[in-house]
């Protein structure tokens, strides 16, 4: 933990936030899910950050995505509440191949969850990738938004590597600046955390390409 620290601040770096995923769903996992929570929080604490980005389990067999949504949503609650007292918030992170995935699932688990302690941990690639308008779910949910991932891509998505779906900011379908200019007018002071998960783009080429955003 202290050479990771050292390294960071040699860096000028620092930690946005930590990911955790889990059955969530599974009340037979619950102890083990909030001892890893635990030592995320720990974690978070160690290096000054504050951010809990849930990712989606897959989707169980034999279960209904909406039905492993619902019981998702007291455990989800119940980490949130506990977090938000160690100083931690939590967002939900709507992902491709989880179980948590397209607009009317990540409106599920919202509307299921406590909006006091889970938000949404955005990725405007995985969203519209799904289906999702981004734009539409920044201006729904702007109060709950508590991070965010920037990603660009093209439709359409085949199942299961969303790589070749992934463009630079700017040269996908996603409208950035708009989502921007909504966050400026919600006045989100949260984090955005730039993706790239996939370019042949120069880290020159990709950076020339912001200034326009």
């Amino acid at each position: 933990m202290e050479s990771v620290k050292r390294l960071l601040g040699e860096a000028g770096l620092v930690v946005s936030a930590h990911y955790l995923s889990g059955p969530f769903y599974d009340p037979a996992k619950k102890a083990e899910i909030f001892a890893q929570a635990r030592e995320k929080i720990d974690s978070l604490h160690a290096f000054g950050a504050r951010n809990m980005v849930i990712g989606p389990p897959a989707a169980p067999a034999g279960v209904s995505r909406m039905e492993a949504i619902r019981a998702m949503a007291p455990v989800l609650t119940e980490l949130g509440r506990h977090a938000r007292s160690q100083g931690i918030v939590l967002g939900i992170h709507p992902h491709l191949n989880s179980g948590i995935e397209t607009a009317d699932e990540a409106d599920a688990i919202l509307t299921h969850t406590d909006p006091e302690y889970v938000g949404l941990a955005l990725d405007t690639g995985h969203f519209h990738l799904a289906g999702g308008d981004v734009l539409s779910v920044v201006k729904k949910h702007g109060p709950q938004l508590n991070c965010l991932h920037f990603k660009d891509a093209v439709r359409p998505f085949t199942r299961p590597d969303f790589f070749p779906d992934v463009r630079e900011l700017g040269k996908g379908e996603v409208d950035v600046p708009g989502v921007m200019r909504v966050l400026k007018e919600l006045g989100y002071q949260g984090w955005i955390n730039v993706e790239q998960d996939f370019t042949t783009m120069t880290p020159g080429d990709v950076l020339a390409g912001h200034q326009s955003l």
